[in-house]
């Protein structure tokens, strides 16, 4: 006796299965893409302000250690052999930190840099005011007279109205400590 047939299972997704599933899957990318786009711009901005407190401190720090006075200062030409500060630079340019032996604020071929940092992320600005607009100088005991200021760390979102949440400041005291935090939009990027 023939054994009766049994109808195959089918195996795959039907057109109306794959529609529901790119409906679902489109309408998670709407969602996720934007906030991920936030979020990579919120790191570069963490980034960018850890980056110039490291230098920061690296720059007192070797003050305290060579018992001579040490300036971090922006440059756009960070890898020269002798880098000029200040000069059309922006701090987002790049910056050095070097020993300055005769107290001058000029880079001279017989001075130390201790660091040549490169130019940050195109969107990335720093902007500060006053003294340490384009310079900052640290004394062998750490401190830094008249170089006590605020670094503002902004991107292409600095007009948006959640300005506090989009910025980052490197405060520095008077005792030249410095410290992130974020921004109150009282310091302008530019």
């Amino acid at each position: 006796m023939p054994q009766p047939s049994c109808p195959r299972a089918q195996h795959g997704v039907t057109l109306l299965e794959l529609i529901v599933a790119m409906t679902i899957l489109a309408a998670t990318a709407a969602f996720a893409v934007p906030s991920y786009q936030d979020f990579v711009k919120n790191q570069r901005l963490v980034a960018g302000a850890n980056e110039l407190l490291t230098s920061l401190t690296l720059a007192r720090s070797t003050a305290i250690s060579t018992r001579a006075p040490t300036v971090i200062c922006r440059t756009s030409a960070p890898d020269a052999a002798t880098p000029v500060c200040g000069t059309g630079a922006f701090w987002e340019q790049g910056w050095v930190v070097y020993t300055d032996n005769n107290d001058d604020g000029i880079v001279d071929a017989d001075e130390i840099v201790w660091e040549r940092h490169p130019a940050l992320p195109g969107e990335i600005e720093i902007g500060a005011l006053g003294n340490i607009a384009n310079r900052v100088r640290f004394l062998p005991i750490g401190t830094s007279p008249g170089f006590n200021g605020t670094f503002a760390i902004c991107d292409d979102r600095k007009g948006n109205d959640q300005i506090r949440e989009r910025m980052r400041e490197v405060v520095i005291a008077v005792a030249g400590r410095a410290r992130v935090e974020k921004g109150d939009g009282a310091t302008p990027c530019r």
